[in-house]
């Protein structure tokens, strides 16, 4: 009994250690997997980030590029052109803000101007509108 208990005991300690060396095989192969997956994300996180970065710069350089296009075309602004914003502006701008925009001399009396004839013609059109009563005559009683 000895002898099989032996090898009994050998066959089963080494097929115990099989176990062992293919689950700590297979346990290490799902580790290196996941640290694979995590540096593949904070390398495309990296890259990503870069992209961004760049993006950012570019989008600042466009943006100060409109800026001074609008400035440049704020100092040029002709005296049409201020009648035309002045009389359809919902909420017309004062003569403060106008400056403090940099619009030119000609573009601010314009505007001023057809922001002054439109609150006129606004309130001419509402007396225009405004009901009238209107004198019904007596009917004659019987």
């Amino acid at each position: 009994m000895p002898r099989n208990y032996e090898e009994f005991r050998l066959r089963i300690l080494t097929e115990l250690h099989e176990e062992r060396k293919e689950r700590k095989r297979t346990l290490h192969v799902l580790r290196v997997r996941r640290y694979r997956v995590r540096l593949k994300q904070r390398i495309r996180i990296a890259r990503l980030q870069e992209r961004r970065t760049k993006l950012a710069a570019q989008i600042a350089v466009l943006q100060a590029r409109i800026d001074t296009k609008e400035y440049h075309r704020r100092r040029c602004a002709k005296a049409h052109d201020g009648m035309i914003a002045g009389y359809s502006a919902a909420a017309p701008l004062t003569e403060a803000q106008l400056q403090e925009l940099h619009f030119s001399k000609r573009y601010k009396a314009a505007y001023l101007e057809a922001v002054a004839q439109r609150q006129q013609w606004v309130a001419k059109m509402a007396k225009q509108n405004s009901p009238t009563p209107v004198v019904q005559p007596r009917t004659i009683q019987l």
